[in-house]
């Protein structure tokens, strides 16, 4: 994560470890910070906060970014873990928080297959379309590292941004967001996550309310002290990696809406249907909506929606849940931005919280959607 050296989080390594995995963690050249203990070279002798030049830059090439070099030192890494003779090659994963968010989300795309199980904590792409560095990526903006030059811009982007990355990932792959997050925000996480289209399984989760935080069930709100805390970034990591990497536990729920989410003038009723293993108690479903009268960062949201009609179906390994959820009158009436939440528990009392991805009013799903049609081919 952004400022975070090796150094700095050598006890989730050493939990990872303890909890049976080989674990690595190394210092990303313009994302950790430049207080590093073990690592020397130039980003070292730059402050964190003067960083924005070196990372949005293709002058005099793509390899003068640094943040090229650190996604080429986290593919090294990977490699190292590869080869080390206690590891098992078809099990590997890749996990991050913020600027290691979006590295877990960029070497996932081009490791491919190579990756078992990724986990993303606040890790998106789509730059451009609505984030913290947007400012410095558009050429038309005062504070941008490509003024007037739309062609430098845009190779950066096809080059650096994960989310143009995204549809090479391979893995199964959970993204983990916040819905007033200030640097990553639902119009580039939605693009990111939608852009996934070959994984071999995903998942998503908007914390409501939360800036690069999760207060829901299973999110960022730890027991003190507890293993899981020391172990990783955010609490269904543990979960997540022990089913996908161990074979421990049971997949994570997944939630999906049906066609008609497309023809809201028509209706508020949505169905919903949410995979499940049978061992998973559903414990609350609820809509998240907020008005669009204010920036991402500063939203409101509120829960709402009314639930009806469910019931629920073994289907394979799984169960099957379906219900109806009739939408507030906001989402039509006032062109509320909104997404279904769904918390759930396993028998052992473990959370696991999921979500949709945000949809916007009248129009059907949040986000550049001739983008992602380009990057699914």
């Amino acid at each position: 994560g952004g400022t975070v050296q090796k150094s700095g989080f050598y006890y989730k390594l050493r939990a990872w470890a303890e909890a049976g995995y080989v674990a690595i963690g190394c210092d990303l050249p313009g994302i950790a910070g430049e207080n590093v203990k073990d690592s020397k070279g130039t980003w070292t002798t730059v402050p964190y906060s003067q960083l924005t030049a070196h990372r949005f830059t293709t002058t005099p090439s793509i390899k003068a970014c640094w943040l090229y070099t650190a996604e080429a030192t986290a593919l090294k890494a990977f490699a190292l873990l590869k080869a080390h003779p206690l590891t098992d090659p078809n099990r590997l994963g890749v996990t991050g928080i913020s600027w290691g968010g979006y590295s877990s989300t960029f070497v996932s795309g081009l490791l491919g297959e190579r990756v078992k199980a990724s986990f993303s904590v606040w890790g998106s792409g789509y730059y451009d379309e609505d984030s913290n560095f947007q400012k410095y990526i558009l050429p038309t903006s005062g504070q941008s590292m490509f003024k007037n030059d739309p062609a430098s811009a845009n190779e950066w982007l096809n080059i650096m941004d994960a989310g143009r990355r995204a549809s090479g990932i391979r893995s199964h792959f959970f993204l983990a967001a916040a819905s007033n997050d200030n640097w990553f925000r639902p119009p580039a996480v939605n693009p990111t996550y939608l852009s996934m289209v070959n994984t071999a399984s995903r998942n998503l989760q908007y914390a409501p309310n939360d800036n690069h935080k999760a207060k829901t069930p299973g999110g960022t709100t730890y027991v003190k002290g507890s293993p899981h805390q020391r172990r990783s970034f955010f609490l269904m990591e543990n979960a997540f990696f022990d089913y996908h990497l161990k074979g421990e536990g049971c997949p994570m729920p997944t939630v999906s809406l049906g066609s008609s989410v497309t023809a809201l003038s028509d209706t508020r009723s949505v169905p919903v249907t949410i995979q499940h293993h049978p061992s998973i108690t559903i414990k609350d479903i609820t809509v998240q909506y907020s008005l669009p009268d204010q920036p991402w960062t500063r939203r409101k949201w509120l829960p709402g929606g009314t639930v009806g009609n469910q019931t629920a179906s073994p289907s394979g390994d799984l169960t099957t849940t379906t219900c109806e959820i009739t939408l507030p009158e906001e989402v039509t009436a006032q062109s509320a931005d909104w997404y279904v939440l769904v918390i759930t528990e396993r028998d052992d009392g473990f959370p696991l919280t999921v979500s949709t991805p945000v949809y916007s009013g009248q129009n059907g799903l949040l986000g550049p959607v001739d983008s992602i049609a380009m990057h699914r081919q």
